[in-house]
């Protein structure tokens, strides 16, 4: 099993400086949570009264 550090609460740190403070936190593993400079949410799709 490994065990992957989700970086949400660190989400003001660069995206080149997040594998450095991962690492620091003793995690080898970094799962890629959404955040706007990498991955955007998923953007549901939205129903107008003319479709």
């Amino acid at each position: 099993m490994k065990i992957a550090l989700d970086p949400f609460m660190h989400r003001h740190l660069s995206l080149e400086a997040l594998p450095s403070k991962v690492a620091e936190l003793g995690y080898d593993w970094i799962e890629l949570s959404p955040r706007g400079d990498f991955l955007e949410w998923f953007k549901a799709p939205r129903v107008f009264p003319d479709r």
